[in-house]
């Protein structure tokens, strides 16, 4: 699920986010995607790892792509620098 390697993704980068989460998250699917992982998500909009599809939604259930992995990767190593 994307809302896993959401997850794995911030465990990774949470040591050196510091900003505070005022983003609320807007997609259509929002209540898609499971507690657990709610504040992973809200992260990785609100540092632009994360935009969403052209529907407003982001498919937080859904298999991730490796054309998916392999972009919010790419951001979140980008952010780092």
């Amino acid at each position: 699920w994307k809302t896993e390697f959401y997850m794995i993704l911030w465990k990774k980068q949470i040591l050196i986010y510091s900003g505070e989460n005022t983003n609320v998250l807007s997609f259509k699917d929002t209540k898609d995607i499971p507690q657990w992982a709610y504040t992973y998500v809200e992260k990785a909009v609100s540092m632009g790892i994360i935009k969403g599809y052209t529907d407003n939604t982001i498919m937080p259930v859904k298999d991730v792509t490796r054309a998916e992995a392999f972009t919010m990767v790419a951001k979140s190593v980008y952010k780092m620098e």
